[in-house]
């Protein structure tokens, strides 16, 4: 077994790196595999903005032609300055089960950490921004939601054995609406009583057009909510629109919301429809038929996502809170999902972990990320 950099530049070497989960998960009942193209886009340095500012490579373990393990190491440049540290990122995680080509995997990041001077490594995470990653250590038996990983028991075990300790835990929850509703009449008078006191309201959309003409706005309501986050640095507008465009691809404008005070963006959630079992049928394909089981997924599901909560932190607890969930709540009772999908908050984020108790939030999964001192 050997460990290399993939020529991201060789169509032949890419492939190995994006085909390695859709083989080790092939048919899995829980697992939902992307479209292949778009993870292609990661490993384009001309067009993914994280290769704008900073610098990676996508590592893989062979043997005898066949992919054993696959990460991505990362030294984001613009992360290190904002902390003031000197830290490696790795994601995209994805292995056999078989320690020793994970081992070896792992030490080839050590290496490659090293030869930069860096001293410590966090991880699994996403290339952009302060989410998307971990390793699910809780959940199992549930199918994951878009974007957020699935992974089998076994990939804690490795993290641990190679000398990565517990860092940062994140959890999702499901929220099961109610024929009644969700919303506690006392929360609805609260929200109204705020709102009026604190001049906030609520900002609807109705086309995907009209979404793009805030993600600017949205960007720098994220650099500002989100600072206190473990992992956080000031995402660049390419970046963050680079990422909005993907959500904005599989969002029904409906279900996002805007908490507004006079003409300024001070919250936001962003929801959008779970087609999760037709990624399943697609297989990683829009073609030959994959379209077809997406688009149906799209117009039978009755689960949605919810993921991206930002409130800035000046509102916080003055009722803006209120008058974005309230809204939420009212948009899927009138709507075909009776199931949320709530991704990823994180276990220090005490009071977006209490607004959702309030509306039946059971917590049923556990995403974890590791830290490395070197």
């Amino acid at each position: 077994m050997q460990t290399r950099a993939i020529d991201t530049s060789s169509r032949r070497d890419v492939d190995k790196w994006v085909n390695l989960p859709y083989r080790l998960y092939d048919g899995h009942p829980y697992y939902v595999p992307l479209l292949k193209a778009g993870q292609r886009k990661l490993l384009d340095r001309t067009s993914n903005p994280f290769f704008q500012h900073s610098d990676a490579d996508f590592l893989i373990v062979e043997d005898g032609g066949q992919i054993l393990a696959r990460i991505c190491v990362m030294e984001n440049k613009v992360y290190n300055q904002y902390q003031g540290q000197k830290a490696c990122f790795v994601g995209y995680y994805d292995a056999v089960e078989d320690i020793e080509a994970s081992r070896i995997l792992f030490k080839g990041v050590d290496m490659w950490a090293r030869a930069r001077s860096l001293d410590s490594i966090y991880g699994p995470k996403g290339m952009v921004g302060a989410f998307a990653g971990g390793v699910l250590v809780k959940g199992y038996d549930l199918r994951a939601a878009i974007d957020v990983p699935y992974n089998y028991p076994y990939y804690d075990d490795y993290f641990q054995d190679s000398g990565y300790q517990p860092h940062r835990d994140t959890l999702s929850g499901h929220i099961h609406r109610q024929a009644e509703g969700n919303i506690p009449e006392r929360v609805l008078k609260i929200s109204q009583r705020m709102a009026e006191r604190s001049g906030f309201y609520a900002r609807r959309f109705r086309s995907k057009a009209e979404l793009r003409t805030i993600v600017s706005g949205i960007g720098d309501l994220h650099r500002r909510a989100f600072r206190e986050i473990p992992g956080y640095y000031p995402i660049s507008d390419a970046e963050f629109a680079w990422i909005a465009e993907d959500l904005i691809q599989i969002a029904d404008p409906r279900l996002i919301t805007l908490v507004m005070k006079a003409d300024e963006i001070v919250g936001f959630v962003f929801a959008y429809p779970d087609i999760s079992g037709g990624l399943q049928k697609a297989k990683g394909s829009l073609f030959p038929f994959g379209w077809y089981h997406i688009l149906r997924a799209y117009r039978t599901t009755d689960w949605v996502i919810l993921n991206g909560v930002g409130i800035l932190p000046e509102y916080q607890g003055r009722g803006a809170n209120a008058v974005l969930y309230v809204e939420l709540a009212r948009t899927l009772t009138a709507s075909q999902f009776w199931h949320a999908d709530l991704v990823q908050v994180g276990t220090e984020n005490t009071r977006s972990m209490n607004d959702q108790l309030t509306f039946g939030a059971e917590w049923v999964k556990t995403h974890r990320v590791y830290r490395k001192q070197l």
